[in-house]
């Protein structure tokens, strides 16, 4: 509690925040939210239970004494009361709710490539606090963001049809992706970061800004590129390029029956993450850390060509070169399952990064999914170590005469979850891998 109260005076954000940023992220065995609710119900905190049970585990109110200071209170109703009207007072602040459709209203098939013109019941132009200031930050930062295009809230509602739920493509901790489809520009993907009762709006407010001026100077065939941004609204959006293949998580889940991916596909995909990856490294002025490399956020192209997305996370190094590439925070953000140990100490630095990609490695290798509570060793990582034999492991759908290259990515897999300063960087990395794929052709 000391350190989250030193670290709310030091970078301005509530204690609440720092929390529930923190929360599950460390430990040997790792909290989770019903931890949390449980400590907070034992402690008779019922507001903050409450909080966390209808909010974020979308549960029924926690139980309270039915008498004393923590019973719950009951609101009278005042609706009945007479109130002399008054002239209403003009508001610049007053938000506009959508309104739902009317049942006498038809309802039109949904049209991924030609969506339906919306009706003017769900203009929505008004700004909350967050993005009004994002708004008036990228107005004195334009030039940083080169071609990157201004969408207007509108067409990104009509573009998605209203958001709805048919066009979602993902949905992650700070918000959803959606399929858009705008005539004469063809599919891109709308990534929606700050919704209606965010948790964290601030947070979500920083990863906009953090993604939005960073990967606008981005230039690489493997980092997913900007398209554009929207601030005009209640929400902070993103756009990007739509990638027909998905995630590479989904293509190893084979999600919608997808064939299984083949050996040759796998080591082409890792050797394009780690050409991503070694770019931000070591080939643009300052190294950057991705921070949060993952199968998830590994997109597929038509022809399985990788494209590195999900930037809100990734941070300057402290130096130019790679050895000075080291940073202290004491936000602990990312992906568990993917994160080196020293990442929980907040010791940000490009390995990292090698790190993660030695756990999506593994998922090439094993075709498991990287973390699995019913399994021996939850995270992917801890798995691999209690099991002696690789032949156990190996994706049995690869059906390989000749397990040996799969048994070399393994092993490459191994030396990037080494401790730190053992740790392989990113370019050796990709070398290894690129004389993995001449030994094998």
């Amino acid at each position: 509690m000391r350190l989250i109260e030193e670290g709310s005076a030091k970078v301005k954000r509530t204690c609440s925040e720092i929390l529930l940023d923190e929360w599950g992220t460390s430990g040997r065995c790792r909290p989770r939210l019903k931890d949390l609710l449980n400590l907070l119900t034992k402690a008779q905190l019922f507001r903050a239970a409450e909080y966390v049970s209808i909010n974020l585990l979308k549960q029924s109110p926690v139980d309270r004494p039915s008498e004393g200071p923590a019973a719950r209170v009951t609101i009278p109703d005042l609706s009945d009361i007479p109130v002399k009207p008054t002239a209403p007072q003009p508001s610049s602040n007053v938000l506009l709710e959508p309104s739902a459709p009317t049942a006498s209203q038809p309802s039109e098939p949904l049209q991924l490539f030609e969506p339906p013109k919306l009706s003017a019941t769900i203009e929505y132009t008004g700004q909350c606090d967050v993005t009004r200031r994002i708004c008036q930050e990228l107005s004195l930062r334009k030039e940083e963001m080169g071609d990157v295009k201004a969408f207007k809230y509108q067409e990104l509602l009509e573009a998605t049809s209203n958001f709805s739920d048919d066009l979602l493509l993902g949905r992650g901790g700070f918000g959803c992706v959606y399929l858009a489809g705008f005539r004469g520009n063809g599919h891109l993907a709308v990534k929606k970061l700050l919704s209606d009762g965010a948790v964290v709006p601030n947070i979500a407010g920083d990863q906009f800004s953090n993604e939005l001026l960073i990967v606008s100077g981005l230039s690489h065939p493997n980092i997913l590129p900007l398209v554009g941004y929207s601030c005009d609204g209640p929400d902070l959006f993103l756009v990007y390029p739509y990638m027909v293949r998905g995630s590479l998580q989904d293509r190893l889940e084979c999600k919608g029956k997808t064939k299984p991916l083949e050996w040759p596909t796998r080591l082409r995909i890792a050797i394009e993450t780690a050409n991503g990856l070694c770019y931000l490294h070591s080939q643009i002025p300052k190294p950057l850390v991705h921070r949060d490399v993952k199968s998830a956020n590994v997109l597929l192209g038509e022809d399985f060509n990788v494209k590195i997305a999900d930037f809100g996370l990734v941070r300057h190094g402290s130096g130019g070169t790679l050895s000075q590439t080291v940073a202290m925070t004491s936000n602990v953000l990312g992906t568990s399952a993917y994160m080196a140990p020293e990442a929980f100490r907040g010791d940000v630095s490009v390995k990292m990064d090698v790190f993660s990609l030695g756990v999506v490695l593994l998922e090439l290798v094993t075709g498991l999914p990287p973390f699995d509570e019913a399994r021996t060793g939850c995270d992917l990582a801890s798995h691999v170590d209690e099991i002696d034999d690789i032949y156990l492991l190996i994706d049995k759908r690869l059906a390989l005469e000749d397990t040996k290259p799969v048994e070399q990515l393994f092993d490459l897999a191994q030396k990037c979850l080494l401790e730190k300063k053992t740790r392989p960087v990113m370019s050796t990395v990709l070398k290894s891998l690129q004389e993995l794929e001449v030994i094998n052709e």
